[in-house]
């Protein structure tokens, strides 16, 4: 399991984009968080549409105050998971291997914040060639630029970096 940290520790983390699909979610607890991801991977394995592989999932989990208020008082991350996977059976193991096995306290007056990125397909495609690029070194092309820019300022990615970085 890969617990959290910051983001220059975790590979790959200053070309991960805004691209693909994102949830953020509360929970009261650690089983509603699960029940959640079990659900997302069912929907996904009976998803029959065609590319759907390989697929780069991205889960962040908090332990953040219930009130607020106070939400940027928290003890830090409790898991961080990226992965690239390639057929229905590798998101089951997944599943059972990573998620289902967390197990950490969430104490009263505290509440679970669950981040999910999904990229598959062609984003996943786009992912790649901004991989490609940052690599020679040319800045992002503008067809590729964060699509998710228009659900909120700062966008998914900016305000989850700057949660992982907090144990900094």
């Amino acid at each position: 399991m890969a617990l959290g940290g910051s983001p220059q520790s975790r590979p790959n983390c200053a070309i991960l984009t805004d691209l693909g699909s994102w949830i953020k979610t509360y929970n009261r607890s650690l089983h509603g968080f699960k029940s959640l991801a079990r659900g997302l991977v069912e929907d996904r394995i009976a998803d029959t549409s065609a590319d759907r592989f390989p697929m780069e999932w991205e889960v962040a989990c908090f332990v953040v105050p219930a009130n607020s208020r106070e939400e940027n008082l928290f003890p830090g991350p409790r898991a961080y998971f990226l992965r690239t996977i390639n057929s229905d059976s590798e998101l089951l193991a997944f599943l059972e291997t990573e998620i289902e096995l967390l197990d950490f306290p969430v104490e009263p007056g505290y509440k679970i914040e669950s981040w999910f990125h999904r990229l598959s397909g062609i984003d996943y495609r786009r992912r790649l060639r901004e991989i490609e690029a940052e690599k020679r070194g040319l800045p992002r092309s503008r067809k590729i630029h964060p699509h998710s820019d228009f659900l909120s300022e700062p966008s998914f990615r900016e305000r989850l970096d700057r949660r992982l970085r907090c144990l900094e």
